[in-house]
């Protein structure tokens, strides 16, 4: 629903008609809200001015880049594994019915099958790609309520950012 918050992001947006601008590369997938998505998309059509759309939903409008978020999230954990031999790997994606939070859980299952390591459903969170998600996941490991992984892979930085700071405000580690 239309709340005082998406109306003032809707507004912040507006800077897209100002001259100083010659282009745009937007990424629609960063958008929670749709009414957002549509009065951006509305503004970028307005302004005239070169769109290129990323993410993995065609847009008939602008032109669109496919990001593989499979094989980016499938060559971090691969990275995780074999660089930092971590075997105990969480995975804290976005919300379940987005498009690239899927994408990323995929690349994340399909490393860890490919390394031969356990994983199920209770390695795997889906979250909200900003804080309340990986907040609840942080007091989930320092309250005792799932075991410690050795590493949590997650679908973007405000996600990591926000887990790492309250880890570290509980005491744990974070390297």
């Amino acid at each position: 629903p239309s709340t005082e918050h998406t109306f003032q992001e809707k507004k912040i947006y507006d800077i897209i008609l100002a001259d100083k601008f010659d282009g745009f590369i937007y990424d629609r997938e960063a958008f929670y809200h749709d009414e957002v998505i549509t009065y951006i998309d509305k503004l970028c059509e307005k302004s005239k001015k070169p769109v290129l759309v990323l993410g993995t939903n065609k847009n008939k409008f602008f032109e669109n880049i496919y990001l593989d978020e499979h094989d980016a999230f499938e060559k971090i954990t691969d990275h995780m594994i074999e660089k930092h031999g971590y075997k105990k790997i969480y995975c804290l994606t976005g919300p379940k019915e987005n498009i690239a939070s899927a994408e990323r859980l995929n690349g994340y299952m399909s490393s860890m099958k490919k390394h031969g390591l356990h994983f199920d459903d209770s390695y795997y969170f889906y979250g909200d790609f900003f804080k309340d998600a990986a907040v609840e996941l942080a007091h989930k490991i320092t309250e005792q309520k799932i075991s410690r992984p050795d590493a949590i892979v997650c679908a973007n930085d405000h996600s990591a950012a926000f887990l790492c700071s309250e880890l570290i405000h509980k005491g744990i580690r974070v390297p």
